[in-house]
């Protein structure tokens, strides 16, 4: 009997499927694991390879709430005095980590020093970052939250950074970077647009971080 084991075992292995991975993942020893992003500057031409392309601009929707030269989104700015505004936003959601605040204010949440982990700015902090997470504020110009990436081309200057990654060998935009304190990122439905179409090229912003050139 003993010798039926090894039979039944490889007919057993057989049966099972072999692992599926989607896209932006690949099979690593049984698992999927995300793809590598590289980081792609001006001057390679994997760098306009992966900005080239792109579909035409669908603005953002929302209230004109959004300036990204001046870091501010509704009225959190970056720079501005932190405790102020958390008493302007009672109902603010905090949490402290890592010595710095993460205060949700709607779809904003601002990035505060709290050096002493005590769960309140420190007195005199500013607002390092913010970061807008869902849509309802854009720029008069049509940037924002569910933007086209390739209207953040049309509008800002060349980005000084692009990270992408590769799907049916084409480059795909995951997030545009500029010194001056923007970034812009797509990381949903594997970069996919908002609509949800599989469209990679029609890819729209699913978060923007201002953070006053830090």
């Amino acid at each position: 009997m003993r010798g039926l084991w090894l039979p039944a075992l490889l007919a057993l292995a057989s049966c099972v499927d072999a692992v599926s991975c989607g896209p932006f993942t690949e099979e690593v020893d049984g698992a999927c694991v995300g793809q590598v992003v590289e980081e792609l500057e001006p001057g390679e031409s994997a760098f306009y390879e992966a900005l080239s392309g792109l579909s035409p601009c669908v603005p953002a929707e929302g209230e004109v709430q959004l300036d990204l030269q001046a870091g501010c989104a509704g009225d959190a700015c970056v720079g501005a005095d932190a405790q102020a505004l958390l008493d302007a936003h009672p109902d603010a959601e905090c949490r402290s980590e890592g010595g710095l605040l993460s205060c949700d204010i709607g779809e904003v949440r601002a990035s505060v020093v709290d050096a002493d982990w005590n769960g309140e700015p420190d007195d005199g902090a500013v607002v390092r970052s913010l970061q807008v997470l869902a849509p309802g504020k854009r720029t008069d110009d049509g940037l924002g939250v569910g933007a086209s990436m390739s209207c953040f081309l049309d509008v800002l200057p060349e980005p000084d950074l692009v990270a992408a990654t590769q799907q049916d060998g084409e480059w795909v935009l995951r997030e545009l970077y500029w010194s001056e304190g923007v970034r812009v990122g797509n990381y949903m439905l594997y970069t996919r647009d908002l609509a949800g179409s599989g469209d990679w090229k029609a890819g729209s912003a699913t978060w923007i971080e201002l953070d006053g050139g830090r």
